[in-house]
């Protein structure tokens, strides 16, 4: 069932994603002045979107701004976002960062470290949120789920609130027009002044064990789809060959990959040894730190190709890839197996590109070159 529900909740985006073929935008920024007829979709270290846009904005990036009347969804991720403004439709986003000081006709769903809902923020129907700090000052129409180490509420609430939390702090300006309910060992911070018209209930966190969450599924969905498909915007001939090269020579890639993570820590070892080695032992750490994480989206696009099989935009196989990889992360114990199989498969890929990149600088240039170069010496 929670399968099923994940691999929904992961076609969604997948399904947005592939409108991509009508956006009209590619620019990081959009000024005051601009309107833009048809939706948004932008890769960049720097986002900055204003004026108005009549369709979606799908963006990814480190520092996003958006401040704009959107008549449509916003769904991005990056370190440090803003969203003010006016959205008419959902609002999706992941970052480290994220506040949103914007009035959003429909639902809200955010996965952040630290989460911010502004007072003179709104969200129409729901407001789903996960992170270490959730802070909510704005309305919400409807329902607020979801749960963090600190849960703050400080605004109106029109339904009921259900979270999982270290700390539930429910302040002076907080009305909630129906029950709470959260799961924590901490007995519920409540202001005289705050009003709940419903039942307040405290619920023991379960026993350690396997249990899907699916916030933190949507925050990895998400992530991982939106890296994958950077990639394949920005280095589709990389994407390309990577995938190529699992398809083609998939047991060497595997094998590779193992014995890289299998001679990783020995290597690591001989360098602390060695004290002249140390700087060399930070270079590698960070190389197969980079390999591991880039061996997800690798193996993400690998599963893409193979599905979609007719020579497909790359974005378009990143987004499918994505989504079938995602599912099988969070399956019980498979998904384990498969994240180690995932890492090994993406790293070896990894190790060929950079054997191959060194025999490509390491050739001699053709006769004529030599020559060129003589004259030129």
């Amino acid at each position: 069932m929670w399968t099923l529900a994940g691999l929904v909740m992961t076609i969604i985006p997948v399904l947005t994603w592939v409108s991509v073929g009508h956006a009209q935008r590619f620019s990081p920024v959009i000024s005051e002045d601009q309107v833009v007829h048809g939706s948004i979709y932008t890769v960049d270290k720097s986002v900055d979107i204003r004026g108005e846009v009549y369709g979606d904005i799908i963006c990814a990036g480190q520092d996003i701004k958006i401040d704009a009347k959107v008549h449509g969804d916003v769904m991005c991720a990056g370190m440090n976002m803003t969203v003010k403004g006016e959205v008419d439709g959902d609002v999706r986003l992941t970052g480290q960062l994220v506040d949103v000081a914007a009035k959003v006709a429909g639902s809200a769903t955010a996965a952040a470290a630290k989460f911010s809902l502004d007072a003179d923020a709104s969200v129409g129907r729901d407001l789903a949120a996960t992170g270490s700090d959730i802070n909510i000052k704005g309305s919400v129409g409807r329902d607020v789920t979801g749960g963090g180490s600190r849960v703050t509420v400080n605004a109106d609430i029109g339904r009921n609130i259900a979270v999982q939390t270290g700390s539930l702090v429910l302040k002076d300006d907080a009305k909630v027009g129906g029950a709470v309910t959260y799961t924590s060992v901490n007995k519920l911070t409540q202001s005289q002044k705050a009003k709940v018209a419903g039942d307040i209930k405290q619920k023991q966190p379960a026993k350690q064990g396997y249990s899907f969450d699916p916030l933190w599924f949507l925050f990895m969905a998400v992530g991982l789809t939106l890296v994958v498909m950077a990639l394949a915007f920005l280095f589709p001939r990389f994407m390309d060959r990577q995938g190529e090269r699992m398809r083609q020579q998939f047991g060497g890639t595997l094998f590779v990959g193992l014995v890289t993570i299998v001679l990783a820590p020995i290597v690591c070892i001989g360098l602390t040894v060695a004290v002249v080695g140390i700087p060399l032992l930070v270079v590698a750490g960070v190389a197969l730190l980079f390999g591991i994480l880039l061996s997800g989206p690798l193996t993400a696009y690998f599963v893409g190709q193979l599905l979609l099989k007719n020579n497909q935009a790359p974005v378009l196989v990143a987004a499918t890839g994505s989504a079938v990889v995602i599912v099988l992360y969070f399956l019980p114990i498979f998904g384990f197996v498969f994240v180690v199989f995932a890492a090994i498969l993406g790293l070896g890929a990894l190790v060929l590109e950079l054997q191959r990149q060194i025999k490509i600088g390491g050739r001699t240039p053709p006769a004529k070159h030599q020559k060129e170069e003589e004259v030129r010496s």
